[in-house]
């Protein structure tokens, strides 16, 4: 793959990604590689494109690495745009390029006819949008699946961002909501890293656990696969001063996610094409030893 190539949004180094975080041998010796078994058939439904504003590499650029790294299937979700790219802009695909994204990935498919490539979105929910979700991205346009996430809760009236926020009860309970609102809406294939809280988070305690047990208990109830989001490992080393918060995956939530018998989809959320299987080790890792229940994620959609 010819890096020099790649789009990228901020013009940052071209082997880096958009938070100036380069990929040396220390990054490569802290994600292990993969056994060469799992190599042919890996998937991933969490990759973004550089129309989200915070990503670089196009459809192509994810294809390309894709078959150099042994995947079969990938499944495309950039942040969905609004039809008037309120609210929270600037970190998503603007309305004007989702025709573009589509036909992209549409000519993907004739491109790389071995990968079996879907076309999706990562969503922050608005009950507002319930119509937009249900009848024109899935309706009109033909998006073959919809996946939920909560970056930004309701707070004192306005919208409050997980990143960088600590958070106290209150906090955590509108997050908690939210994260529910997505499971009981029904627009959404799975749930986006619904540890995502973990970067905020000092230590695991009975508030962490009360909420963590509510929100799988939410997802089994409703049927709606978690997905287990590796790229928080790269966190720490992206966000140090939030390196001795929980972090996530949290491995206590998905202790209880494996008590309670939630599906489980492993994504790593790539950003970057080198990031297509980053920390897969680690999340497969994590499945097997907790005997996590994967679910089927192209069932899913095809049963939609």
């Amino acid at each position: 793959m010819d890096k020099t190539k790649y789009i990228n949004t901020l013009n940052k180094p071209k082997d880096a990604d958009l938070f100036d975080f380069d990929y040396n041998d220390d990054f490569y010796r802290r994600n292990p590689e993969l056994p060469d078994s799992y190599r042919g058939h890996l998937k991933n439904f969490h990759t973004h494109t550089y129309r989200c504003n915070h990503a670089t590499g196009d459809v192509y650029d994810y294809c390309e690495r894709a078959i150099e790294r042994g995947f079969d299937t990938l499944g495309f979700t950039d942040h969905n745009p609004f039809p008037d790219n309120e609210p929270i802009p600037g970190i998503r695909m603007d309305f004007s390029e989702l025709d573009d994204y589509i036909s992209s990935i549409n000519q993907a498919r004739i491109d790389y006819p071995t990968l079996k490539l879907y076309t999706g979105f990562e969503c922050d929910y608005f009950k507002e949008f319930d119509s937009y979700f249900k009848d024109y991205l899935l309706g009109e346009k033909g998006i073959e699946y919809l996946t939920g996430s909560v970056h930004v809760y309701p707070y004192e009236g306005g919208l409050r961002g997980v990143h960088g926020q600590s958070m106290d009860t209150d906090m955590m309970k509108s997050y908690t909501n939210s994260i529910v609102d997505v499971i009981e809406s029904g627009h959404f294939l799975y749930v986006n890293h619904p540890d995502l809280f973990g970067q905020q988070m000092p230590s695991w305690n009975d508030e962490v656990y009360a909420m963590s047990k509510y929100i799988i208990e939410t997802a089994v109830g409703c049927n709606v696969p978690l997905e287990l989001n590796v790229s928080g490992i790269c966190k720490t080393a992206l966000h140090p001063d939030e390196a001795s918060n929980l972090n996530y995956p949290i491995r206590q939530f998905w202790e209880i996610a494996a008590d309670l018998g939630a599906g489980v989809v492993l994504g790593t959320d790539a950003h970057h094409p080198i990031r297509l299987d980053t920390n897969m080790y680690h999340g497969f890792k994590m499945i097997e030893e907790l005997g996590l229940k994967q679910a089927d994620v192209e069932k899913l959609i095809n049963n939609r």
